[in-house]
């Protein structure tokens, strides 16, 4: 009868060639006649199920009669595992949300299955635009392989400041600063565009007094007008968005109020783009429009201080329905002076009777070469035109000579050789006086 000396079974992970051999052992012989026999093995093949290992050792003996006795198997099981199990995260960022309290991950191992793990979140950093949190794992598998992962969670934000006034400028003669004008105190420009093509105006914030050198360069206005229609587009540099944006398109350089009173007020622009979510560009479509107009761009633009990573890119706004304007600028009346003293009504009492009302239109203005003075005499007598700097001094006379009341009169005044600059003029006509101030562009 053979008897081994190990029972075999499950010997561990990952054991040595020694420690399998002592599991599988030997063994003794005992028989009703002989004695000193001894046992003779064979040792299977390993087999493989995955990770588990098994071998199988039998053994034999026979006594001096050939007598058999009944074979006898020892089988040892072990599991050879190195690798240690994987954490099933990586780091990632949220975009104005509020950070995870807690964290759960999948974990999963060549051998020992599968599972979760839940960690608690622990701020580990912040900046001015982000606050990032760790949450730790640790898992060890059935053979002591031990995997450790710190998973990180960045919530980004999104901040805007430094938000300044911004306007449009062409980059040529027919763009006017506001300042001036009518009193106003803005800044700004208004831009003529004056025959059909495209029109790219920069667009600068907070250059106060008009100055550019005094604001930054915060994107682009395209105007394109091509048979009646324009398409007026904002296009914001990267690292600046767009709050607000108002557009004026009109014959007269500025807009105006109910009383007719000329205005630079956004509010009273023709288009207004409604409260924006700081967006990046914006495009408005505007029709049945005829001649040579004006066109104004407003806008709010602040600096991007933060963002978020993972951003979609640009944003526009859209969905604006054309306006349609009907709007004629053809009429060379119409493109009359950038100051209400230009072409103000006055009313006069000439020779003690009563009142009549004289207009004088000047145009186009500002001007760069010729000037024209439209106005229709009241009453009969003598009239001159004169033109003085803004210091008082003459600088030249436009027109003099007898006017007929009721006669309409053009006078054509070669400013040519004038400097750019501004300059006022004064007409008398007996004993009326009206004034009004030019504007001469290089």
């Amino acid at each position: 009868m053979i008897t081994a000396a190990s029972q075999g079974g499950d010997i561990g992970c990952n054991p040595t060639a020694e420690e399998i051999e002592a599991a599988l052992g030997g063994a003794s012989v005992s028989d009703n006649c002989d004695t000193g026999l001894s046992a003779d093995y064979s040792d299977g093949d390993v087999s493989s199920d995955g990770c588990m290992m098994s071998q199988t050792r039998t053994f034999t003996a026979v006594d001096e009669c050939l007598n058999e006795a009944v074979p006898v198997e020892v089988t040892v099981m072990w599991k050879v595992d190195t690798e240690a199990p994987v954490i099933q995260s990586e780091d990632y960022a949220v975009c104005e949300e509020e950070l995870p309290y807690d964290m759960t991950v999948s974990w999963t191992d060549n051998c020992s299955g599968a599972g979760e793990l839940t960690a608690v979140g622990v701020p580990f950093s912040e900046t001015v635009c982000e606050i990032v949190y760790s949450y730790s794992f640790t898992v060890t598998d059935d053979c002591g392989n031990t995997a450790e992962k710190t998973i990180y969670v960045t919530r980004e934000t999104i901040k805007y400041g430094n938000c300044e006034t911004a306007f449009a400028k062409l980059d040529n003669d027919d763009a006017h600063c506001f300042i001036g004008d009518y009193n106003f105190n803005r800044w700004g420009w208004t831009n003529q565009i004056t025959e059909e093509g495209d029109y790219t105006l920069p667009i600068y914030a907070g250059a106060g007094q008009c100055d550019i050198s005094k604001g930054a360069l915060v994107g682009n206005v395209v105007v394109s007008y091509w048979s009646g229609k324009v398409t007026v587009e904002y296009m914001i540099n990267e690292g600046y968005a767009m709050s607000e944006a108002h557009i004026y398109v009109g014959c007269d350089p500025y807009p105006t109020m109910k009383n007719g009173k000329p205005t630079v007020a956004p509010g009273q622009f023709t288009f207004n783009g409604g409260a924006l979510d700081h967006v990046n560009g914006l495009t408005a479509e505007f029709t049945d429009i005829q001649g040579a107009f004006y066109v104004i761009a407003h806008a709010v633009t602040c600096e991007v201080i933060c963002s978020c990573g993972q951003s979609e890119g640009p944003i526009y706004a859209t969905d604006y329905d054309p306006m349609e304007l009907g709007i004629d600028c053809t009429k060379e009346a119409e493109s009359v002076s950038y100051n209400t003293e230009e072409a103000i009504d006055i009313s006069v009492i000439p020779n003690g009777q009563g009142k009549s009302t004289l207009k004088i239109k000047t145009y186009p203005n500002p001007f760069g070469s010729e000037l024209r003075f439209e106005f229709t005499p009241n009453q009969d007598g003598d009239a001159i035109i004169q033109i003085f700097d803004l210091n008082g001094s003459l600088i030249d006379v436009a027109f003099t000579g007898k006017v007929q009341k009721g006669v309409s009169q053009i006078v054509r005044f070669d400013g040519s050789t004038l400097p750019a600059g501004h300059y006022m003029y004064k007409f008398l006509n007996n004993k009326q006086i009206i004034t009004g101030k030019l504007v001469k562009n290089k």
